[in-house]
Parts: structure tokens; sequence; C-alpha cells
């Protein structure tokens, strides 16, 4: 029986060459944020001011809808709309900011764009439907990723395990869920939604002059002290 060689290279890791790429990715986005750490950001208008819907369609699940900075000013942020969850609320699954997968909780779509090249289910959470019709619809999932959203995602797509303590990948995670609760927080935090105001206001019961005309005016001689 013959031996092969020994000198034959080990085929290639996908995992690890997927993990090299994502490493790559992670240090270019701390040196980016660590050059504008000292930036303050703040949410796009007053938290005070009506924040109008921003399309007339509406809500559905399978949208890819762009937050809106009121709810994530820190970078453009994208969400799928993966289900009703009851008469207001949706599941949602955001994209991530990275074009590999991190995790086998993350799965490649495979887009070109760049901010909607990785869906993060393990990233999940809830949204009214006022919060997501005042986001943007960019998109509709494509069905598979939707069963990606929904069950097991392919093996060949997901990103490498998380095994050692002192992996990157462990402040990534913490980094991304800070960014789930910013959105909840936020969503939660006195969001003025356009309401039309009615056409006229209603006027005190009693019929009589209109408030604040002359002939309802206190007269010279009524003001208190006067004798």
């Amino acid at each position: 029986m013959t031996r092969p060689p020994d000198n034959i290279p080990a085929s290639p890791d996908p995992s690890r060459e997927r993990l090299s790429r994502w490493l790559v990715e992670w240090e270019l986005l701390n040196a980016l944020t660590s050059e504008t750490a000292g930036e303050t950001k703040q949410p796009a208008g007053r938290f005070g001011t009506p924040l109008p819907l921003a399309n007339e369609i509406p809500v559905q699940a399978g949208d890819i809808r762009l937050l809106h900075p009121r709810f994530e000013p820190d970078a453009p942020r994208y969400v799928a709309v993966v289900a009703n969850t009851d008469m207001d609320t949706w599941l949602v699954i955001p994209f991530g900011l990275l074009s590999e997968p991190a995790t086998p909780g993350e799965v490649v779509t495979g887009r070109n764009a760049p901010a909607l090249r990785v869906l993060c289910p393990w990233n999940r959470f809830s949204m009214s439907t006022l919060m997501l019709e005042r986001c943007w619809l960019a998109d509709r999932l494509t069905d598979k990723e939707a069963d990606w959203c929904r069950s097991t995602r392919p093996p060949d797509r997901v990103g490498p395990p998380l095994r050692h303590p002192l992996d990157p990948r462990w402040d990534y995670l913490e980094m991304e869920s800070e960014f789930r609760q910013r959105v909840c927080s936020r969503s939660r935090g006195g969001i003025t939604y356009e309401i039309a105001p009615p056409s006229e206001l209603q006027k005190a019961a009693e019929d009589g002059v209109p408030y604040g005309d002359e002939s309802d005016e206190t007269e010279p001689g009524d003001e208190p002290g006067d004798a």
C-alpha cells in the first residue's frame, strides 16, 4: 500500500479564511470608530418634533427598511421585517455592519450592497408598526433570506464557531447588543408621531363673545386697587 506524500498541503479551511476576513474588517471598523470617538452624534431632529411617515406603503413581512436616524443615529442600519407578532408589533432582524458573518448566528446573503450582506438572526427584536412606518422601505427579502430568518442557516454561509474567551468577536456581540438596546430604548423614549390637527378647535360650551374680544376686557374702574 502506497502512502500519500507528506508534502501535500492541507486543504484551506473556509471558516478560518472567513474569520481572517472578518478580523480585517473589525480592525478597520475600530480604527474608524476611534477617529470619530470625540464627535457627539445627535439623533436627527428634536424628540419633541413630529416624525412623519417615510412613505405610504404599509408595513409587511419581508420588508427591508432603513432605520430612521431618530432611532439609530450612529450609522445607517437596515432591518428585515420577519413577522407580525401581534396587532401592532413586528419581529425584525437587523443587517450587520460588516460584510462577513461573525458567528454561526449570522448568515451572509450574497447581496452587493455593503449594508445588506449579513443578516443577524441572533440579534432579533421587536418594533411597532408606527416605528416601522417612519423607516424607509428599501427592498424585500428573497424567499431564501426569509427562510434563513425563520430556520437553520446553510453551514457554508454562517460564521465560524466562537470558543475562546478572548476572541474579539465577544466585543462585537456586545456592540451589536447595545445597538439593539439603543433602538428599543429610543422607541420607548417619547417619539412624537404626526397627527393631523382638527380643522377647528372646539370652543367653550357656552355661547357669547369670543375670548379676547375688546368688549370682554376689564374696565379701567374695575382694576384691583381702584376705589
